[in-house]
């Protein structure tokens, strides 16, 4: 069964992840999370976050800063980014594939996106600490240094095997 699900394309592990992102969301609305400040627009920003792993493969930079653009507007304009769990879950699905796919010089510029947001998260939040912005980046970047392990090892084995 394990090989089976290996052999399933990428497009549709984006597809089931997408699904997961949108029944959170669909339970966030249940649960009246978009109550106060702007609701549609929090709404349709977090959509779209539950949207980008239908282009992380193709655009993983591009993924992972229109999360942390998407977070940043969130948490400084729309609404307190705490709440609500699409946003949240990103932190650890976009730094990862970005981690995983981004090569050349452009390595380096997915951690900045991870910081930016959380930076703007924390600021806009009352009562924020340094630790508000410490440690969730630092999970974060975790997540985006075993994506650039996992890539490592890939291309390791790829030229063990040639």
């Amino acid at each position: 069964m394990i090989e089976r699900l290996r052999r399933l394309p990428g497009w549709a592990w984006d597809a089931v992840l997408t699904a997961g992102l949108l029944v959170v969301l669909a339970l966030d609305l249940v649960a009246g999370t978009f109550e106060g400040g702007y609701p549609g627009a929090s709404i349709a920003a977090v959509a779209v976050i539950a949207l980008l792993p239908l282009v992380r493969r193709r655009h993983p930079l591009g993924a992972i800063y229109a999360w942390a653009l998407l977070t940043s507007l969130l948490a400084v304009v729309l609404h307190p980014e705490a709440d609500l769990l699409v946003p949240f879950l990103g932190l650890f699905i976009f730094p990862y594939n970005a981690g995983l796919r981004v090569t050349g010089r452009y390595w380096m510029l997915a951690p900045v996106a991870i910081w930016i947001a959380l930076t703007a998260s924390a600021a806009s939040a009352e009562g924020a600490v340094l630790g508000d912005v410490f440690f969730p980046g630092m999970f974060a970047t975790l997540f985006w240094g075993v994506g650039r392990a996992m890539a490592s090892r890939g291309r390791l084995t790829a030229e063990l095997h040639e």
